[in-house]
């Protein structure tokens, strides 16, 4: 018996409503298409003639919209066609399986009206906002197109009106100088007060390093106080308090290094000894002069303890000078660099603990 394979069946019905959908479809990007293209001639050339030249950046998207243009309908166009194929040998092999043109495909029939109805009518509707949508994006071009072809002019009668003058270049010279200043003035406001955050969290780490917490019950990093110094002037240091009492102390000193200056911070409890010792800044050789990070080494652990009567104060050196603090191979000035600003830190509290320790206002009697 022979099977009558037809455009009747439900598949091909189908493939055909799929069909005049891509056509809608394609139709409709084709007048965005176009629309985009006369747009960008327009422009194009009215920037042109606003610099006086037939080149412009615009000319740049041409091809690329064409290209796009003509993959997009080469795409649709292979994409429907290898659909209609594919029902086709689907709807006939079905139909020579069951010996019968009525296969059980047809009970999809209704579905598929209905499918197709709604298709319909979702095109339908969409059709007027598509338009509209269209027509507003091409208002907004026109406003677009008129405000740059306006600024474009502005801009080319001041070139013309300052060419060759130096006025031009104080000018530009201005325009550059104030662009540079506002974009560095938002970068620090920005940034300054994550820059302080990052600061003080930075300092309550170290503060911690060299002041253990069970030696203190404040907030060590709030409690700095000043004092002047015959030799080292003005100093600033954290007073770590338990119950209101002082227990210890924190200060920072500057020493001289290879290539640069370094920062240490000292912990020193009420007895004149040693809590901790850590660098916070510095600019020495990576791989040499480096150890003196703890991270790096754990030489700066050495100082814990000591004071200045341990060792005594002749053997407050590195080996080599005849102390008692080993150096770096191949980096002997950076140790004893530190070697040097530890000592004064101790020296420093010796000459004031009263004053560190806020002995002296405590031992004040009261005025009557």
């Amino acid at each position: 018996m022979s099977v009558a394979v037809g455009p009747n069946t439900p598949l091909m019905r189908m493939c055909y409503n799929v069909r005049s959908v891509g056509v809608l479809i394609k139709q409709a990007l084709d007048r965005y298409l176009r629309l985009v293209r006369l747009n960008i001639r327009k422009t194009d050339r009215k920037l042109g003639l606003a610099i006086g030249s037939s080149t412009t950046p615009l000319t740049k998207l041409q091809p690329h919209v064409q290209m796009f243009n003509a993959y997009l309908k080469a795409s649709l166009g292979r994409s429907f066609h290898l659909l209609c194929i594919v029902v086709k040998r689907i709807d006939k092999w079905v139909a020579l399986a069951m010996g019968s043109p009525t296969t059980p495909l047809t009970r999809l029939n209704p579905y598929i009206k209905i499918v197709t109805g709604r298709v319909r009518s979702t095109v339908i509707y969409l059709k007027p906002i598509l338009k509209r949508n269209l027509r507003i994006s091409r208002v907004m071009v026109i406003k677009v197109d008129k405000k740059l072809h306006k600024a474009s002019q502005t801009f080319a009668a001041i070139l013309q009106h300052y060419d060759g003058k130096p006025e031009m270049q104080g000018m530009l010279l201005g325009v550059f100088a104030m662009a540079s200043a506002f974009f560095l003035a938002t970068a620090d406001l920005s940034t300054r007060n994550a820059i302080a955050e990052r600061a003080a969290e930075d300092l309550r780490y170290s503060l911690s390093q060299v002041v253990p917490a069970a030696k203190h019950n404040n907030n060590l990093a709030d409690d700095i106080a000043e004092l002047q110094d015959t030799e080292e002037g003005q100093v600033s240091f954290y007073r770590a308090r338990m119950n209101d009492d002082v227990a210890a102390i924190a200060l920072e000193m500057v020493s001289q290094g290879y290539s640069g200056s370094i920062k240490v911070l000292l912990g020193i409890d009420t007895g004149g000894n040693l809590l901790g010792v850590r660098v916070l800044a510095h600019t020495e050789t990576p791989g040499l002069g480096d150890k003196i990070e703890q991270k790096k080494s754990d030489w700066i652990l050495g100082f814990n303890g000591l004071s200045l009567g341990n060792p005594i104060a002749s053997k407050w050196k590195v080996k080599k000078d005849g102390g008692h603090f080993d150096q770096f191979s191949g980096a002997t000035i950076t140790p004893r660099a530190v070697v040097v600003a530890v000592r004064r830190g101790l020296e420093l509290f010796q000459r004031n603990r009263d004053q560190f320790l806020d002995i002296t206002k405590k031992s004040c009697p009261e005025s009557s």
